[in-house]
């Protein structure tokens, strides 16, 4: 019916963490003679052995796929995104595409930031299979707890699917308190019933930050689940049609003496093994460390403080600069 079509799909999708089968789609394209495109927003630097996505991952031909499209503000710590293809399909897009004929370039420090990240999983490879392995564990800590996590295992996002939204809302900012940062999706992202917080593990983590994450988060819900156990559910037809004001009062009732549960008991927050005041001294100024292969971490102290002095004899000249123009 038609004469051109472009079959796109996700290198992992970021709702469920789930991995698509490339070569089927590539035997789709060639059998309809379609064009395919992958967005590896979050797979670039994740899946196979090196970090290559999607097509390392399946052992597949890159030149399969016709247009690679991914983002640099994920694995290459930046921002901005690129599309990769044959020389033709860039040279088409470099000259049609109103948003690289009307904007400039990426700032410097931007390229350098993704170029530098590029450059150390390269030198690093060790680096994604560290994520993998993190990935795993942190699945299997939810799915032993009970969690649903969807068809993730493989890539680095790990949702955890808790059901109704106000639970899912709940639970997202009591651990927020906790000192984790998790996003909650809900309705209308996704259908009502299947709301999740979403998970993004890198190399980084810890063993024992993410155990003490996934205990926190079967307390939490445990508790949010006790505290509200029936909450309201939301539907197309709660956001096009506004409720009742006794309704509105009703669960405003609900949720007040709610929250007066659920904020009655403590929360630690997760502390690690080096003290808060080291940690923002450090953990400022570059990180404070770096991995090494083994997952330890290896501080870089005397950098550091070289740098806060480096801070501090600047501040000094700017104000002795001021305080000199005002005489």
């Amino acid at each position: 019916r038609y004469k051109k079509c472009l079959i796109v799909i996700e290198g992992a999708y970021s709702m469920d963490g789930d991995i698509p089968e490339l070569p089927k789609f590539i035997e789709l394209k060639k059998k309809y003679g379609c064009l395919l495109m992958v967005d590896e927003a979050h797979s670039i630097g994740v899946l196979g052995k090196t970090g290559r996505g999607l097509a390392e991952h399946w052992g597949a031909n890159p030149r399969d796929v016709d247009i690679w499209m991914g983002t640099l503000s994920k694995t290459f710590a930046s921002c901005g995104g690129y599309i990769a293809g044959t020389h033709e399909l860039v040279m088409y897009l470099r000259f049609s595409g109103p948003g690289f004929i009307y904007s400039v370039g990426l700032p410097p420090a931007q390229a350098g930031s993704a170029y530098a990240a590029l450059q150390v999983l390269k030198e690093e490879p060790w680096r994604v299979e560290m994520v993998h392995k993190r990935a795993r564990y942190f699945q299997k800590l939810l799915a032993d707890r009970g969690f649903n996590t969807g068809l993730s295992g493989e890539a680095a996002v790990i949702p955890c699917i808790l059901g109704n939204s106000a639970h899912t809302m709940l639970v997202a900012d009591c651990l927020q308190k906790r000192g984790i940062e998790v996003a909650p999706y809900v309705f209308p992202a996704v259908e009502e019933g299947k709301g999740r917080l979403r998970f993004f593990v890198s190399c980084s983590h810890t063993e024992e930050e993410l155990l003490f994450t996934a205990n926190a988060l079967k307390e939490e819900f445990d508790l949010i689940r006790a505290a509200v156990p029936n909450p309201p559910q939301m539907s197309t037809n709660s956001l096009i049609k506004a409720p009742s004001d006794e309704e509105l009062e009703a669960n405003k009732a609900l949720f007040r003496e709610a929250a007066k549960k659920i904020h009655a008991h403590p929360r630690p927050r997760f502390q690690g093994k080096r003290p808060l005041a080291r940690r923002l001294l450090l953990g400022g100024l570059g990180g404070g460390y770096r991995l090494r292969a083994d997952g330890s971490r290896t501080t870089y102290d005397a950098r550091s403080w070289l740098v806060l002095l480096a801070l501090v004899v600047a501040l000094v000249a700017v104000v002795a600069r001021m305080v000199a123009a005002r005489k």
